[in-house]
């Protein structure tokens, strides 16, 4: 193998960038302030490239109606089955006033992760399904966020802040999108590596950032950011993965599932570096890395069918 197959091989590896992104801050002691706030534009870039193959399929008005019940279901499941799982042992284990449970609000209103249309594919779920609702979650992240931020935080909140944020993170990726869906450059033939090294560039700067709460083995708050999230994630996942499927086809099960599990994390890291303390991104990277290791998990199953 080449060395230039080689490097390729590596940055088309999501498994692989987003553990060095994880291990490598947790290791050295590295300063991020700098370029924390460049996370902003880094995500705007990471929507336009995932968000831009959608753009790229040809409208069937009778395929719209078909996906109409499945776009709902796995709208409903992302925000409110799983938002409300969130919140529901957060407040649990969190007063309401504590930065990490100012993280789990900002966990649960955001979008579905854009990370759902490649899981997708490597799980053979339905697509057009699996788009659509990606697509739509964005538009509803536009009301959904300020409208929840403005409900709990009230005039507390920069609201000129979080208007550049979401401009920044979706609607201009959105734009742009489109404005380039029959764009033919060689550059977008690389979307996939240079999705991983963005995102694995954001990771990297918050992990960085919280680095000494995340390696602090005492601080028994961590722990319960942990099970909280491991328990929600597998939990939910599985278990509308089999309710579903006594109902409906594999493939939309395995959307259901997927969409039952997978928040746009980097979207809230954005939000909560750019509004609050760095302490408010730890449940959400904590969920970044739980929801990546139970897709390794469900797709062994779902492939292999060696449980039932």
């Amino acid at each position: 193998m080449s060395l230039k197959s080689f490097i390729k091989s590596i940055l088309d590896s999501t498994e692989l960038i987003l553990l060095i992104a994880i291990i490598l801050p947790l290791i050295f002691i590295i300063d991020v302030n700098p370029i924390k706030f460049s996370i902003e534009i880094i995500l705007g870039i990471v929507m336009f490239l995932s968000i831009r193959p959608f753009f790229e399929q040809k409208s069937d008005t009778n395929a719209v109606r078909k996906d109409t019940k499945g776009v709902v279901i796995s709208l409903l499941l992302n925000y409110v089955l799983l938002s409300g799982a969130y919140l529901l042992f957060a407040l649990i284990f969190f007063p309401v006033s504590s930065d990490y449970f100012i993280g789990y609000i900002l966990l649960a209103i955001i979008s579905p992760a854009v990370s759902i249309v490649p899981l997708c594919y490597l799980t053979k779920c339905d697509i057009r399904v699996a788009d659509k609702a990606l697509v739509i979650g964005f538009f509803l992240a536009l009301i959904i966020i300020p409208a929840s931020l403005y409900f709990v935080f009230g005039n507390n909140i920069n609201f000129m802040l979080l208007a550049r944020a979401l401009f920044i993170i979706i609607l201009i990726p959105l734009f742009l999108a489109y404005l380039t869906r029959n764009a033919h450059s060689k550059i977008f033939s690389y979307t996939k590596m240079l999705t991983n090294i963005l995102i694995g560039l954001i990771v990297f700067i918050v992990v960085s950032l919280n680095r000494s709460t995340l390696i602090n083995i005492n601080d028994i708050n961590i722990v319960h950011i942990f099970v909280i999230n491991v328990t929600v994630i597998f939990v939910l996942g599985l278990t509308v993965y089999f309710f579903s499927r006594r109902f409906v086809p594999e493939m939309d099960a395995i959307d259901y599932s997927l969409y039952a599990t997978q928040k746009n994390e980097a979207t809230g890291l954005a939000i909560a570096l750019v509004m609050f303390t760095s302490n408010t991104a730890i449940p959400l990277i904590v969920a970044l890395v739980v929801q990546f290791l139970y897709f390794i998990v469900f797709e062994r199953f779902v492939i292999s069918k060696t449980i039932y």
